[in-house]
């Protein structure tokens, strides 16, 4: 049996383009979440915070595409406030005009909380408030140098802080290649741990 429901194990090999469809599937959240005038959380997590913010780059590059722009001009634009001052469009965090929100990080940095507000730390009191995590990007978040410790340590971590931000009907999209017996990736897809099944 593997994981099953709302996860799905990419195991395809390195330059099969796990990454560029991973940050395609967030950009298409985006714009389905606008179509359906749903406000949108996605969580894109790497092992560490260099890595996340390598893919937030690609991903801001996708959002200010000339289709993207055509077609869902509102998911380039950043949200703003009644001041007109920026609600976040940085490296780490990108709140785009959409309602959709884009949150960067390192699995090292740990995770804590469930909604925006106490995750983001933004103090809003606006449609973004209350919205929990309804995408995680899990972006080589297994190293091929971990020690068994730290396999275990992101392991606790994305199991104990990160899953639970999410809603019952949150999408997890895993996109790793299957590199050690101790990894994230291998012990949930061969179901030595009893999590997204």
């Amino acid at each position: 049996r593997v994981p099953k429901y709302d996860a799905y194990f990419p195991i395809w090999s390195r330059g099969h383009a796990k990454s560029g469809l991973a940050r395609r599937i967030a950009i298409i959240e985006g714009v389905l979440s606008y179509a359906f005038q749903q406000p949108t959380y996605i969580l894109y997590l790497s092992r560490s915070k260099d890595m996340a913010l390598k893919h937030s780059k690609s991903v801001e590059t996708l959002l200010q595409s000339a289709a993207i722009r055509e077609w869902c001009p509102k998911l380039a634009q950043e949200q703003v406030n009644e001041q007109k001052r920026s609600k976040g469009w940085t490296a780490k965090f990108i709140y785009t005009k959409a309602n959709t929100i884009y949150h960067f990080a390192g699995l090292e940095e740990g995770m804590a909380g469930g909604n925006l507000e106490t995750n983001v730390e933004r103090g809003v009191n606006d449609a973004m408030s209350d919205v929990r995590v309804v995408q995680f990007i899990l972006d080589d978040i297994d190293g091929r140098e971990d020690s068994p410790t730290i396999s275990e340590n992101r392991l606790k971590t994305l199991t104990n802080e990160v899953l639970p931000m999410g809603q019952d009907n949150s999408l997890v999209f895993f996109a790793q290649n299957l590199i050690k017996h101790n990894s994230t990736m291998y012990r949930i897809y061969n179901q030595h741990v009893q999590i997204l099944t």
